[in-house]
């Protein structure tokens, strides 16, 4: 009992201590492989840190990640875009969603006549058996029931079997090859949205950027026009939609609220001054959660093609 304390404390006399436990063994069924080992396999929730260099600055376009330059326009969230780069992005966004309303519409003329010829099937049949009923006179007989009965509930069944399997998730079956062309049902959105933040975008939405550029001595590119200072990624500056001037929010904050004008033109708190996006630094005190890239694989090995690795990003 001394002895196995001893053991361990580490304190045997003679031999060698008990080695600690590996603080790289992983959990459970993953203690042979190491951290690096781990994150290289792709398997699960994978988390990177990101640096400054994986960054945009405060006046770099979000779809480029170069300087947006003179034609610099921004969104009413603050997200700074080149002119030609967001109106590209608009218009090919505008020629995908018609083709999906195109698609979506020949889906419910499809469907329409799928019906219509139900409906003229239906009346066939009943017309059918209305002329089958006259021409003998006489209902039929117990056995020919049956069989109509039998004959009706097999056409059921199999109609019913067609739908489901149009609609079965099962994509391997030959039946539902075009299965996942055939569900959308609902109609597709025409409007336009932002890449970086997902949200609803217009092209009359857009601020034209009216930059103050620094003089040939000064370190940085743009400046505030109210102050002179030199912007950098961890200035907060604001926008204003009248004039499109850039100033830092402090400036806006003590000299242009109070008066409600800036270069001869009204300036309303809430509806003319945007909020601009920062750039990046680096630091998690001012980027916060934009540091962190993670994504969730169900499926291992980073070999793999993205379809066959489900591979999803948030």
């Amino acid at each position: 009992t001394e002895r196995s304390i001893a053991a361990r404390t580490g304190d045997v006399k003679g031999g060698s201590a008990m080695p600690r436990h590996s603080k790289n063994a992983g959990g459970m069924g993953a203690e042979a492989l190491t951290y690096h080992e781990r994150n290289s396999l792709g398997f699960g929730t994978v988390r990177t840190r990101l640096g400054k260099e994986a960054q945009c600055g405060y006046d770099d376009c979000n779809l480029s990640l170069q300087p947006a330059g003179d034609d610099a326009v921004v969104t009413p969230k603050g997200v700074v875009y080149a002119k030609e780069m967001i109106l590209t992005n608009l218009l090919r966004q505008k020629k995908e969603a018609a083709k999906r309303l195109a698609r979506w519409n020949a889906q419910q003329r499809e469907k329409d006549n799928l019906e219509e010829q139900k409906k003229l099937e239906e009346q066939e049949r009943l017309a059918e058996a209305f002329d089958a009923k006259n021409a003998t006179g006489s209902l039929p007989a117990a056995d020919e029931k049956e069989t109509s009965r039998t004959r009706a509930s097999r056409s059921l069944a199999t109609s019913y079997q067609k739908e489901r399997i149009g609609e079965a998730q099962a994509f391997w079956m030959p039946s539902a090859i075009n299965a996942l062309d055939k569900r959308e049902e609902k109609r597709p959105s025409m409007d336009t949205c932002c890449p970086a933040t997902g949200e609803k975008l217009r092209m009359k939405d857009l601020v034209d950027i009216k930059w103050v550029k620094a003089g040939a001595g000064e370190q940085g590119r743009h400046k505030c026009p109210v102050c002179g200072d030199i912007f950098s990624n961890a200035s907060v500056l604001v926008c204003l939609k009248p004039t499109g001037s850039v100033l830092h929010r402090r400036c806006y904050d003590q000299f242009i609220k109070p008066e409600g004008t800036f270069e001869g033109k009204r300036i309303r708190d809430r509806k003319d001054v945007i909020d601009m996006q920062k750039g990046g630094t680096g630091f998690a005190a001012h980027e916060g959660e934009k540091l962190v890239s993670q994504s969730y694989n169900e499926l291992g090995v980073h070999g793999l093609p993205d379809e066959l690795r489900h591979q999803r990003t948030k």
